[in-house]
């Protein structure tokens, strides 16, 4: 994911309600746009019960090889039911909302238009501006830095 700079910011910033993060799901070059749209879907489903993270964790750890057909239906319920806490029922509902799908399809148009060509990519923004860390990986003390830069 981003590495321990983002865990902590998660940890001292996010959790004490200084920094709100946005997560904005964008197609990889080497998913289809439909295994794309699918795999995102059930991400955002297991987050309508606050599982998001815990799902898309278990989904990247668990991923199967690069331009295979791992990504099923019966693969993604797999994930779904390793996930504590998650009401499978519930995901699988959630996983037929045509809003999920729209809000996929709106982020992938906002990474167009912003012209965002790598994953990850951390964008912060604030009352004083935007900033893009040079680092796609930045840690901690680069991520506070940039903060302050634009509160």
């Amino acid at each position: 994911m981003l590495g321990c700079g983002f865990s902590t910011l998660v940890a001292e910033d996010v959790r004490a309600g200084r920094v709100r993060v946005i997560y904005r799901g964008l197609q990889t070059a080497t998913a289809s746009a439909r295994v794309f749209e699918l795999r995102q879907v059930a991400a955002l489903a297991a987050g309508e019960q606050h599982r998001f993270w815990r799902f898309a964790l278990l989904f990247l750890h668990d991923q199967g090889a690069e331009g295979t057909s791992y990504v099923t239906e019966s693969y993604l319920d797999g994930l779904a039911r390793q996930v504590p806490g998650l009401g499978v029922d519930r995901w699988e509902r959630a996983r037929h909302d045509p809003a999920l799908a729209a809000q996929v399809r709106a982020d992938q148009r906002l990474g167009d238009r912003d012209e965002i060509v790598a994953t990850p990519t951390v964008i912060i923004r604030g009352p004083r501006g935007t900033i893009q860390p040079s680092n796609p990986l930045p840690g901690y003390r680069q991520l506070a830095k940039a903060i302050r830069s634009v509160e």
